[in-house]
C-alpha cells in the first residue's frame, strides 16, 4: 500500500495515533457496560475480543489479498 519508507513510517505513525486515542476510550465504554458484579470477567473477555480483532486482521487482509490476485 506504500511504496517508500517516508510512506511507511507515516502509515505507522497514523496507525499508532489511531490506537493510541481509541485504546482509552474502548475500556471506557467496556467499563461502562460491565455488569458491577462481574466487571473484571467482562472486561477480559472484552479485551479478549479486541486482541483478537487485532491479531487476525493483518491475516484476513493479507489472504484476501493474496488469493483477490489468483481470480
Amino acid at each position: 500500500m506504500t511504496e517508500s519508507a517516508a510512506g511507511l513510517t507515516l502509515a505507522a505513525c497514523l496507525m499508532g495515533l489511531g490506537n493510541g486515542l481509541s485504546s482509552g476510550a474502548m475500556l471506557t465504554l467496556g467499563a461502562d457496560l460491565a455488569p458491577a458484579e462481574e466487571q473484571g470477567e467482562f472486561l477480559g473477555v472484552w479485551r479478549l475480543i479486541g486482541m483478537w480483532v487485532l491479531l487476525e486482521g493483518p491475516w484476513l487482509w493479507g489472504l484476501w489479498r493474496i488469493f483477490s490476485f489468483c481470480l
